[in-house]
């Protein structure tokens, strides 16, 4: 338990760490504790060390997710609205290196949910994943800062992604070049926050990126928006 507490107080929040670390203590005591057969026998369920941790995280999460009001059913997700006077960009990237397809999107929207600005587009092959999430954000920042649409959070599913942003390393090549700019953008108060969710809360900009993969350059939307994009929000 002492390592798991260790994992969340590295991966959580303030907030996030104090309800993980109930619900976590919680599934771990119903993971180790008996459970008896049909004849009323004590059966010890045996976990060992490293099944019994993804477990508890796996089930943590998911009470995690709904405690947020997070509706994980498939079909059913919801898109969290942003906090009251600041922007929203939700950013996600499509890599499917197998059928050499691979796409960002970005959808922007105010406080009320009502969407103000969105891209998809497709990419090049991309070193990793992780150049892909970067590009994502790299692209959402941009349009953003370009329809004035300020000030924003950036919301990413990519955690490493979130880290190296928020911690101002370049870590590849690829993205020292842009460090400049964005920590201009943030030391002006134009970006307030880098902030990683999970990926079933990141749904719309996830299905924008797909999009992107199959688009022929870059598409924008910033006051009419497609039909099939409304029907996902």
């Amino acid at each position: 338990m002492l390592e798991l507490g260790r994992l969340l107080q590295r991966e959580c929040s303030k907030n996030e760490y104090e309800i993980w670390a109930v619900l976590v203590a919680e599934v771990w005591r119903f993971l180790c504790k008996q459970k008896h057969d049909m004849n009323g026998t004590p059966v010890v369920v045996n976990f060992d060390r490293s099944t019994a941790l993804v477990l508890a995280l796996q089930e943590a999460r998911r009470l995690f997710l709904s405690s947020l009001s997070l509706d994980v059913e498939v079909g059913k997700k919801k898109w969290f609205p942003s906090v009251k006077g600041f922007i929203r960009l939700d950013v996600d990237a499509s890599v499917n290196f197998q059928r050499r397809s691979y796409g960002v999107g970005a959808m922007v929207r105010d406080w009320q949910g009502k969407l103000k600005a969105g891209l998809a587009k497709s990419i090049v092959e991309p070193a990793s994943v992780l150049e892909a999430e970067i590009n994502a954000i790299l692209l959402g920042v941009g349009l953003c800062l370009q329809e004035e649409l300020v000030p924003f959070v950036v919301f990413s599913d990519s955690l490493l992604a979130v880290r190296m942003l928020k911690g101002g390393r370049g870590g590849d090549t690829f993205l020292e070049d842009e460090l400049p700019s964005l920590t201009e953008a943030y030391s002006k108060g134009l970006i307030c926050d880098f902030c990683h969710m999970f990926r079933e809360a990141n749904t719309v900009a996830h299905v924008v990126a797909r999009f992107g993969a199959d688009c022929t350059g870059m598409i924008t939307w910033n006051n009419f928006f497609p039909h099939w994009l409304g029907e996902l929000i």
